[in-house]
């Protein structure tokens, strides 16, 4: 038994020890290096312009333009217009909190023409809802709304075409999914829709 060092290891666990270490380094330090070798030519396939097919993945600009980001901004401001409810976590006491901000700024950017922009306070009785209301009503003054473009209603939003039972949705996705072509009923002919809480 060694005294400097009362636990030995046998060589072959410290060699294994010491190459699993080294791995992830080595993985880093290529992926590092990887890109370095790479020559730039445009009149090659795989390029546009002067860069790579893809090659701004993952780095581009938070205020880049590309089409995918509009998209996405535009999906995610129609469903939170659509949507349109504040709850108790988009608030911290009487004031609007981060994510109630945002669901509000997302709500704005909503392409709806000149439909005013309705919002729903769904929030328990014993809440004081009037600061609250309050707060909303200024928030979206600041950011250049007139109060003829501001509903705000007590309660959820109970609005019947944004309420439907999923189970059409995945019947027809299934169908979708196992070749139907689109447009099919999945409904038996003839056969009225399940009623409604079913």
């Amino acid at each position: 038994m060694n005294k400097a060092n009362p636990i030995v290891m046998p060589r072959i666990v410290r060699s294994r020890l010491v190459s699993l270490a080294a791995a992830p380094l080595a993985t880093a330090v290529l992926a590092l290096l990887a890109p370095i070798g790479c020559e730039q030519q445009s009149d090659k396939p795989g390029y546009v312009g002067n860069g790579p097919v893809g090659s701004d993945i993952f780095t581009h600009d938070d205020d880049d333009a590309r089409s995918v980001n509009r998209f996405a901004v535009a999906q995610t401001a129609n469903a939170a217009r659509t949507d349109a409810t504040l709850r108790p976590y988009h608030f911290q006491g009487a004031e609007l909190n981060s994510l109630g901000t945002q669901k509000l700024d997302l709500m704005t950017k909503a392409e709806r023409g000149d439909a005013p922009l309705t919002v729903y306070l769904d929030l328990p009785q014993d809440v004081d809802q009037g600061t609250r209301r309050e707060a909303v009503l200024v928030y979206l003054k600041d950011r250049g709304l007139k109060d003829d473009q501001i509903g705000i209603v007590a309660g959820p939003n109970l609005n019947p075409d944004n309420l439907h039972l999923t189970a059409q949705s995945i019947k027809v996705s299934h169908m979708l999914d196992a070749g139907a072509p689109v447009g099919v009923n999945p409904e038996p002919a003839g056969a009225a829709p399940a009623p409604a809480g079913h």
